[in-house]
């Protein structure tokens, strides 16, 4: 679940509504639900799974209003691994937000207009810990039955790895510096240099495993290696 890219493209029909979602544009499909209980927890109130399909289907109980409540139903729809969640609304800002995020292929609807993906790669924090600490935190986080990590190096001052995708042959390249005392950056690439959502989702990926296993601070996202300027606390801010 580290890395999918939400690229294919859906006709409305295809996408038959769950009967219990809340009436409104955003929704989960029907009968495409594994209770995994992802997109709940980034939806925080909007979505629950149901008391009455044997199945436990997840469904937008009720509707985002806030704008705080728009940008936790999409990261829900970013985080569904099976892409059971969908836009079906016409609203200019949700579209670009969608398409920067590179989930073009679960809007319903084309905004007016073009938006490329928006990759922050580059992150920046400070931390008490060493660069080997981190690294060897990181890489073991970031290892599942679909990933592994290759060519890990580090020293007083660098790290680099690579993290393979087994199963969609893909690499990632990491590398991680110390700036300056309890400060440092980390920097993620594809083989190829480009740009596409795997980043995304494994930014990310890096961002919990840094607020959560190296207990980083002043965690900042920067799109490429330009640093200087303001960043976001988060990959995926919209």
């Amino acid at each position: 679940m580290l890395s999918h890219s939400h690229n294919r493209t859906n006709k409305k029909d295809d996408n038959k509504r769950y009967h219990e979602n809340a009436e409104g544009d955003f929704y989960v499909i029907k009968d495409a639900c594994t209770s995994c209980g992802a997109p709940e927890a980034e939806g925080k109130g909007l979505i629950e799974h149901s008391k009455k399909d044997i199945s436990g289907q997840c469904y937008f109980k009720r509707q985002p209003v806030t704008d705080e409540e728009i940008e936790n139903a999409i990261n829900a729809i970013r985080v569904s691994c099976i892409e059971a969640l969908r836009y079906g609304g016409k609203d200019e800002d949700i579209l670009r937000k969608m398409y920067e995020l590179g989930l073009r292929g679960l809007c319903d609807n084309t905004p007016v207009g073009n938006y490329d993906i928006v990759v922050r790669n580059v992150v920046t924090f400070c931390s008490t810990e060493n660069t080997a600490t981190i690294a060897n935190n990181v890489t073991r986080s970031l290892v599942d039955q679909y990933h592994k990590v290759i060519d890990l190096y580090y020293n007083d001052a660098i790290f680099t790895f690579t993290l393979r995708n087994t199963f969609a042959f893909r690499d990632i390249h990491f590398k991680g510096e110390q700036l300056y005392m309890q400060s440092f950056k980390i920097i993620l690439n594809t083989a190829t240099g480009s740009e596409d959502a795997s980043l995304i989702h494994l930014s990310e990926s890096l961002y919990i495993i840094l607020k959560d296993k190296v207990l980083a601070t002043n965690i900042q996202w920067f799109k490429g290696e330009d640093v200087n300027g303001v960043g976001a606390s988060r990959p995926t801010f919209i």
